[in-house]
């Protein structure tokens, strides 16, 4: 029965793996859709653990483990087909337009807002490393940073600036990837690191008609895992790279504990979460000193549950996008959070092949370019861990990214109702009666 089960699981995950790389290929042109993230995602954090506990821990396979990675295609599978077929009918299938330009109303906003994010991120940095308690402010403003540098680099080709101009941004964004990586990355955070280079891809995505951005995602992702665990592992044996703690287990420890989490909910063991963990996803935001009984992550209650010693340490778990829904409401919440999958990342896709083939580049589409690449790569933060994580990450960036340009809006129009000030006290009138 067993040797079944782990042919059965083999079989599922290697066709699941299959099928992401086809779909994430031939959907969508050049753009990193919402769905095709999903589905790459689903496919590395569910469809290649099932095939590596295969091969590493053939004895822990049963009836949970088929059913996960059953779940995980037939997600991927449904997301991906709803979207594509609604894209058929709704978009047209002409390509984008090669040279959109950008205006110089658009490049000033672009500018102003980089170099606004570039020094309250650095102001940040210092007042942390002086002991403010700042949380992940820091690291996100730097993030962001990064991903407005580069954007402000990939878009100075069609923009009415000069040569000198389009190689300080070069610098500029070069210097502030190095800078983020100096500041913020020590071996850790590997995940973090990988959506950040995805945002990127996905901002390529919407300059570049070709689909090499895709295949080079593909190409990579297998060494840059690898190597992510290389250089976390202690021993640097390549066993241990794959399946030790400090290696890559963090890639596929998630779908083991989400099939302990169907296993221990299924015998009563572990109580149904209900609503928690949406209300600490939904209320992330709030400081824990202003609400002290506030529902902790989802991952502090697996630790609480399955490694209670790892506590002190505020250590958290993941157990998938999968494990969060049986846990909150056993199969109604898999059924309704499929549709609202569904829905959502449809409507993000179909949003965003609308955006692709615009011949526009005002303010508002530069926007909207950064937001979808950002919820795009955000898309394996949800898929590993679940809502939590996706939203106190992604969802705080686009809040700051909505913040620092609001302020250059703010500023904008002081400048404007300033102008329009000294041009009012200046210009004559038709007044000719006598003083």
């Amino acid at each position: 029965m067993n040797s079944e089960m782990i042919r059965l699981v083999s079989l599922i995950s290697i066709g699941h793996l299959a099928y992401a790389v086809l779909y994430f290929l031939k959907s969508g042109r050049s753009l990193l859709l919402v769905s095709n993230s999903f589905v790459i995602a689903s496919a590395l954090f569910i469809g290649v653990p099932g095939w590596v506990t295969c091969i590493f821990w053939p004895g822990w396979i049963d009836a949970n483990y088929l059913l996960i990675s059953v779940l995980g295609f037939l997600f991927s599978f449904g997301v991906s087909t709803v979207s594509f077929l609604v894209r058929t009918v709704f978009v047209r299938t002409s390509p984008p337009p090669i040279d959109r330009q950008i205006s110089l109303s658009a490049w000033r906003f672009l500018f102003a807002l980089t170099w606004l994010t570039i020094v309250v991120s650095v102001l940040a940095m210092v007042a942390a490393s002086m002991g403010s308690d700042l949380g992940p402010l820091p690291s996100n403003l730097a993030y962001l940073a990064v991903v407005l540098s580069f954007v402000q680099f990939v878009i100075a080709k069609n923009a009415p600036v000069s040569q000198t101009t389009r190689w300080l941004v070069l610098i500029t964004a070069a210097l502030v990837l190095v800078g983020y990586f100096s500041a913020y990355f020590d071996g850790g955070g590997r995940l973090i690191v990988a959506t950040l280079l995805y945002t990127l891809a996905a901002i390529l995505g919407f300059w570049f008609p070709k689909i090499a951005v895709k295949r080079a995602i593909l190409f990579g992702m297998i060494p840059a895992v690898i190597f992510f665990g290389y250089i976390r592992s202690k021993t640097g044996d390549f066993k241990d790279v794959l399946v030790a703690a400090d290696g890559l287990e963090s890639v596929f420890g998630p779908y083991q504990i989400c099939a302990s989490v169907f296993e221990h909910v299924d015998l009563g063991v572990m109580p149904l979460q209900n609503f928690a963990p949406l209300k600490s996803t939904l209320f992330f935001w709030v400081p824990r000193f202003l609400w002290q009984d506030k529902p902790v992550g989802f991952g502090f209650e697996l630790t609480k549950h399955f490694h209670p010693e790892l506590m002190f340490q505020e250590h958290s778990m993941a157990a998938t996008y999968l494990g969060e829904m049986y846990a909150s409401f056993g199969w109604l919440a898999v059924v309704v959070g499929f549709l609202v999958l569904v829905l959502g990342i449809t409507w993000a896709d179909l949003f965003m092949a609308r955006l692709y083939v615009l011949d526009s580049g005002d303010k508002a589409f530069l926007m909207r370019m950064v937001i979808l690449a950002v919820l795009s790569a955000g898309v394996f933060d949800y898929v590993w861990v679940g809502s939590f994580t996706f939203f106190s990450r992604n969802v705080l960036r686009l809040f700051l990214l909505f913040v620092l340009a609001g302020v250059i809006w703010a500023l904008n129009i002081l400048a404007v109702s300033g102008r329009s000030v000294r041009l009012d006290r200046w210009t004559p009138t038709n007044d000719t009666r006598a003083s």
